[in-house]
């Protein structure tokens, strides 16, 4: 079985890793999120990880933040890192 929880939500968004001081911009957009039960779940816990995956999808459409981090030492790539960050705050409407 497989819950589906769409997410109205009203998001919030500053971006702190900019740097600069940025203004707040409300926007409300809609994402949907799903998660499949397995055999031990509740339906109360698959519709909050619905509910979990729905937010981060719409947090994910506002801002998204990519930094790549590659360390080379001698003529070796030592480490290589890609990372993303969102952030912003979600007030779930409906």
């Amino acid at each position: 079985m497989m819950q589906r929880m769409t997410v109205v939500a009203l998001v919030l968004m500053t971006m702190p890793l900019m740097g600069s001081p940025v203004q707040a911009e409300v926007r409300t957009i809609s994402a949907q999120g799903e998660y499949r039960m397995g055999p031990r779940d509740t339906k109360d816990e698959a519709i909050r990880l619905a509910t979990e995956s729905a937010k981060r999808h719409a947090l994910e459409q506002v801002a998204t933040y990519l930094e790549s981090v590659t360390v080379v030492k001698g003529v070796d790539i030592s480490k290589d890192e890609i990372r993303a960050y969102t952030a912003g705050f979600v007030l779930v409407l409906d």
